[in-house]
């Protein structure tokens, strides 16, 4: 797996991608050129209302589409129109655009500040770009009653001209209706230096956008997945809702001039990674306030860091409007991911509309050894964080990326197709999330992937054929998702694969190119609905280790020298399908098998050697037509006694016949299941089989087996299920099965068992689910014991000796005893011919 250099480490890493936003924009501090839109056209400002699709109308802007100039009190319909600030502003229509070219300095990063209200539509967005980098950030409603916020949106200049462009990604029938835009100015963004004592980057948030000093709703900070390019730097906005960088000027600031409230609970998100030291016990410290804005309390903050949590509630204080709060935690790693979000959703106490929340200012920590600084984001792992929410596409945006992991989390929504634009890209792992929606097809452009990998996931439609010319690609796996169509016969030009994992909804044939790879080590196609046959091709693929195609419809024979041509195979699973034929002779040449799973199909003849494999820990060849009844059908058991490895021996339901040979008690004490049901084996239980102490399922029903069952079952204390029934074995039941503690299920019902049920075996403390002794000639009567069996859903003593008298008509139900009135899982009780359903009919 990929992992950055220390040499390189970054010292903020990012965080989740919630909603769907990008970055970029440049200039000079304060307003773009007419960014107030005050500066009249050539003609004068409109008197009512004008739609502008010229190129020079508007002062400073190019302009797309549907562009309206409008005046404050401008009304549309009955609704009056929103103009943030002074007498003008812009409206774009659907997939309009207004654009003006910046002169920056290249490699610099700027933040753009605007203003945007909604207008007739209930959800509304905006465009920003600086192309290729772009956010589409949607209009919110919720953060104040005046119906207009200004946003912040950041980007580092490629070049010394940009082009700065504002669009309507167009939502609404009405091709007028769309956001209000004004007040559009830049600043350039400084990284402050680290301070010698504090390892946190613009802990004080002095730092950030620009600010208009006569605006008092701050500045709404959207997801921002970039530390590189935020508008707050060092800092990332992990959430799908804004937080809101607040001057002292309007709002009470713990600290300095700037600060972060935090709003929309778990919804507002910010953090940082920072450089640690791991096993160094760290303490951070931070300010948590008011902001005197009529905010609702309580007011609470969780802060983490690394795999700390502290939920801090703030304390109103006459003297203060703020006060100072510690998290000490132990670094784990290299990187130390600190954030904080607001416990609460609060709202004014004014509107309670809008929302409000604590303030956070201040941040930082002791106990610090200072790296140096990095140079890019080459590595973001957030497996495992319990993340929410959609991957946001300015994901697109961190150009230097190599490694991206968001791995068992909760993601959802579509995978956004600017991850086609990180070129540099080698491991994308986006694994057991809820991603949905089809597999960009662009991701064919991160032309040096290695890994990826989309397990796990609701991901639907076909397998992009593009994916091709992906030639450095090693690892490919999209199992567990809801894939259709065919696999591509182009996937033979994968030529670097290793691994490739598809059991989705795949139908077709196996294509003959895949024989062309190889490399190609790992083969999965489980649980698809495949047909045909596997191209023989496949199988002269000498570096395969693990072939995998089970539950399809395939049919065919496994080629005779399997062994021979594949050599290094570890694993063979093609259960559940038409295959037929004998099982390859020479599979014992595979000596690194460890697992062969050959259930539900046709084959038949003998099971071969297997002496040869020493890592066989699972065999499943049940469900087949295997063997023919003769004495030699169970001749391969002896190559397997010295196996010490084997935990998993499946031969279910062939026509296996022969003697049960005593060697079975010198099998792996490793083994765990051991089923030889549905057969025509004969012979009696080798004593030796309770040497097999780690043996928790025992199915050797529905055979001809004989004798008695010995009183070394006592030893295989293990045991879970044990099902002997229908076969000929006599004698009495051995007490000692009171020994198997954790016996759940016996069945030893159709055989000759005499003697009574000993109440050994109705003590076992597991408490036994499942009973059935029937058809046997057991005598005395039901124990009392049997009420101890809380868990008992189903006893079947039907067709024994019981004192069966005893059981007719009004001596029935004395006969049985009312301990069993305390099994309230009870579900059939048989005894002799009479049912009694469910525990009500016992006094329950």
């Amino acid at each position: 797996m990929f992992q950055s250099s220390t040499r390189s480490r970054c010292f903020t890493l990012l965080v989740l991608f919630f909603a769907l936003f990008a970055s970029a924009i440049l200039g000079e501090d304060g307003l773009v050129t007419n960014g107030d839109f005050e500066t009249p056209p050539a003609t004068g400002f409109p008197k009512d209302e004008a739609l502008v699709e010229g190129a020079t109308e508007i002062p400073g802007w190019k302009t797309n589409g549907t562009v309206e100039l409008v005046s404050s009190g401008q009304k549309q319909g009955a609704m009056i129109l929103i103009v943030p600030r002074g007498a003008h502003a812009v409206r774009l229509g659907n997939d309009a655009e207004i654009s003006q070219e910046l002169t920056v300095e290249k490699g610099s990063t700027y933040s753009v500040t605007f203003s945007a209200a909604r207008t007739c539509a209930q959800l509304e967005s905006l465009n920003v770009s600086v192309p290729p980098a772009s956010q589409t950030i949607d209009l919110q409603t919720l953060y104040n009653v005046q119906g207009w916020d200004p946003y912040a949106w950041a980007f580092e200049a490629a070049e010394d001209k940009v082009r700065l462009v504002f669009t309507n990604p167009g939502m609404e029938d009405d091709p007028t209706c769309g956001p209000i835009i004004d007040d559009i100015a830049i600043k350039k963004l400084f990284t402050p230096d680290r301070p010698k004592d504090n390892a946190v980057i613009n802990g004080d948030y002095e730092e950030g956008p620009w600010m208009f000093a006569n605006v008092s709703l701050g500045v709404l900070l959207p997801t921002k997945l970039d530390e590189e390019t935020s508008s707050l730097p060092g800092w990332i906005v992990e959430s799908n809702r804004a937080v809101r960088y607040i001057d002292s000027y309007h709002y009470s600031v713990p600290q300095g001039k700037r600060a972060i409230e935090l709003l929309s609970g778990k919804e507002g998100i910010i953090s940082q990674m920072v450089e640690t030291t791991p096993n160094k016990p760290y303490t951070m410290s931070f300010a948590l306030g008011h902001a005197e804005d009529k905010c609702k309390q309580p007011l609470a903050i969780m802060a983490f860091a690394g795999d700390q949590a502290q939920n801090i509630h703030y304390t109103p204080d006459s003297n203060s409007t703020f006060q100072l709060a510690n998290l000490n935690f132990t670094a784990k790693a290299e990187r130390t991911r600190i954030a904080f979000y607001s416990v609460y959703y609060n709202t004014r106490t004014d509107d309670m509309s809008s929302l409000c929340g604590p303030v956070v200012d201040d941040v930082r920590w002791s106990g610090v050894t200072c790296g140096r600084r990095h140079q890019r984001v080459v590595e973001l792992d957030l497996h495992s964080y319990k993340l929410v929410g959609g991957l946001s596409p300015s994901i697109g945006n961190l150009s230097f990326l190599r490694l991206l992991n968001l791995e068992n989390n909760s993601l959802s929504s579509s995978i956004p197709g600017e991850l086609g634009r990180l070129f540099r890209l080698q491991m994308l792992r986006l694994g057991n999330n809820s991603f949905s929606g089809e597999i960009p097809a662009n991701i064919s452009s991160c032309a040096n992937l290695i890994a990826l990998r989309l397990e796990g996931n609701n991901l639907t439609g076909k397998l992009p054929e593009q994916l091709e010319s992906l030639s450095k690609l090693k690892v490919l796996n999209f199992e567990s998702n809801n894939l259709v169509g065919e696999i591509p016969p182009s996937f033979g030009n994968l030529s670097s694969i290793v691994e490739i994992g598809m059991r989705n909804d795949l139908k077709g044939v196996i294509p003959h190119s895949i024989g062309r790879l190889k490399r190609l080590e790992i083969f999965s196609f489980g649980a698809n609905n495949l047909s045909g046959t596997i191209p023989p091709s496949i199988f002269n693929l000498s570096t395969l280790t693990g072939f995998a195609v089970p539950v399809n419809q395939l049919h065919g024979t496994l080629p005779p020298d399997l062994g021979h041509t594949l050599p290094n195979l570890e694993t063979l699973l093609v259960h559940t399908n038409r295959f037929s034929g004998l099982i390859p002779m020479t599979i014992s040449n595979a000596s690194n098998l460890s697992a062969v799973e050959l259930g539900d199909n046709f084959f038949t003849g003998k099971i071969p050697s297997l002496g040869s494999l020493p890592n066989l820990w699972f065999l499943s060849i049940g469900h087949n037509y295997l063997g023919s009844g003769q004495d030699d059908d169970l001749s391969f058991l002896y190559s397997l006694e010295n196996n010490t490895v084997l935990e998993v021996f499946d031969v279910y339901a062939n026509h296996l016949g022969g003697v049960l040979p005593e060697i079975l008690g010198n099998f792996s004490k490793n083994l765990r299941i051991m089923a030889f049901g549905r057969n025509q084996i004969r012979g009696t239980i080798p004593d030796g089989i309770g040497n097999l102490v780690s043996l928790a399922v025992w199915a050797w029903n529905d055979n001809k087996i004989s004798g008695s069952i010995p009183s070394s079952v006592g030893n295989m204390t293990s045991l879970i299920e044990a099902y002997l029934d229908l076969n000929n074995l006599h004698g009495s039941i051995p007490s000692n099965l009171g020994n198997c503690r954790n016996l759940l299920a016996l069945g030893l019902s159709n055989n000759n068992l005499s003697g009574s049920i000993p109440k050994e075996l109705l003590n076992i403390p597991s408490g036994i689910f499942s009973l059935n002794l029937s058809e046997n000639h057991l005598t005395g009567s039901l124990p009392l014991e049997v009420g101890n069996l809380v868990h008992l859903g189903e006893l079947d003593v039907s067709k024994n000796r019981l004192s069966a008298s005893e059981f007719e008509g009004e001596f029935f139900q004395r006969s049985i005893p009312e301990s069993l009135s305390s099994s309230r899982a009870l579900k059939v009780l048989d005894l002799s011919h009479k049912i009694v359903a469910n525990s009500q009919a016992l006094g329950d």
